[in-house]
Formats: C-alpha cells, structure tokens, sequence
C-alpha cells in the first residue's frame, strides 16, 4: 500500500533523513519507533506532503505521490493525526469534525460520516457543541483521531498519539487503534511509546539519528535484546 524509497530529507542545510526505506502493507499497523529526534515525525511529513524529500520516493496503492500535495493524498485516503493533536480550540467539537470532511461536497455522505465517528467516540456524540478547547486531554486526541476518520482513510497516519496523556488514557487510545484496524483501517504509528506500539503491531521499524536501523514483527522486536535494553529499560 505505502512505500517509502531511499528517502533523505532535512529542513535547509539541516539533514535529518538519510535512505529510509519502509513499507507498509494493506490491513497492517506498522509502527516507526525511536526516541525523541530520531526523525520520526520528518519521515511522516515527508509521507504527507508535509516536507519534500531531498531524495527518494513514496508511493501510495502503486502510485508515485513524492511531488503531489497535501491535499490530494487525503483524497487518495491518507490522513494524519498530527503529534499535540492540533484540533482548533475555539472551535465546536463538531466543526473540527466538519474539517476532516473538507474534500467531501455531498452533504448526505458527510453525515453518514459523522455517524460513524460518534458511534467510534460516542462522548464526542455528547459534547459536539462544545469548544474543542474545553475537553481534556484524551478527549482532544479523540477529537484529532476523529477528525482524520472523517476523511475516510485507507491508511491513518498517528503521530505520537499517546504523547502527554494520563496511563489509563494511552490504553484506550491503543484501543482504539486496535478497533479501527480491524474494521478495516490501514495504520502507520510513530511512537514514543515502545512496548505499546510493538505490542499491537504487525510489523515496526525503529529509527535512530535519521536511519532505519532494526525491523521486524513487533512480537520479534519486543523480544529482540537491544530494544529491551535500548527502550524498554530491561
């Protein structure tokens, strides 16, 4: 479904990516694990239009999409959760679920969305006239993730979704990646979180200093000794 190819890319002189490679097959989660600055989030702007890559390709359902903009791989059915969710604060809950469906012109269709994403978050179903500013923590990530559902992706991107959030929390957030991989969803997660993120994933990549340094089936990572030692602190 998504490929990556040889991908460097930096911000002006700064380099940050040197030849990532990963790929991300249809119904799987994949998880890109590291810590902070390995280039987690830059890998994921280039996926999205977000950052051009200095060399390399990415391509989406066999299609090369390394120069095509933003806008269009959400129509093609990538959406992303951006890291500190960045839902618009003096905004209701529901109109920050409106713009998720910003491509969509048929009004009938963008309701049949709304549907689902309160039947996926039914507290968002109760608080959609509320500020988005008001919600606590977990509940503006809800918002974020559903938000990008409204887009109707084939592959959701999340970037560092459990980043800040209280332990109960980061377990349903989990969860709730779980429940939407199984109804269909295609997922690629950048994380912070290791155990969490190997323990639901199907395959993961860890990243250190810009390069893909180590992958494998999450269970095989999981019990993999550097990465006991290096993040799980075993």
């Amino acid at each position: 479904m998504l490929s990556v190819e040889q991908v460097s890319a930096g911000y002006g002189s700064l380099r940050v990516l040197w030849d990532v490679s990963l790929q991300v097959e249809e119904g799987e989660i994949v998880s890109i694990i590291g810590s902070n600055g390995a280039g987690k989030s830059t890998t994921i702007k280039v996926i999205t239009g977000l950052l051009s890559p200095e060399a390399g390709r990415v391509s989406f359902e066999g299609r090369d999409i390394t120069t095509m903009p933003p806008h269009m791989r959400v129509e093609r059915g990538i959406a992303l959760v951006p890291e500190g969710r960045e839902i618009f604060p003096k905004m209701t809950v529901q109109d920050n679920l409106l713009l998720g469906a910003y491509t969509v012109k048929d009004r009938h269709e963008i309701e049949e969305r709304l549907t689902r994403v309160y039947d996926i978050f039914p507290k968002l179903k109760e608080r959609e006239r509320q500020l988005a500013g008001t919600l606590s923590g977990g509940e503006q990530q809800m918002l974020a993730i559903a938000r990008a559902l409204m887009a109707k992706p084939r592959l959701l991107i999340l970037d560092e979704p459990s980043l800040g959030l209280a332990p109960i929390v980061v377990i349903k957030v989990f969860e709730t990646i779980e429940r939407l991989n199984r109804d269909g969803v295609t997922i690629l997660l950048s994380a912070q979180n290791v155990y969490r993120a190997l323990e639901i994933s199907s395959r993961a990549y860890v990243m250190e200093s810009g390069r893909i340094t180590l992958s494998g089936r999450g269970s095989e990572l999981l019990s993999n000794p550097y990465v006991k030692e290096a993040y799980l602190g075993v």
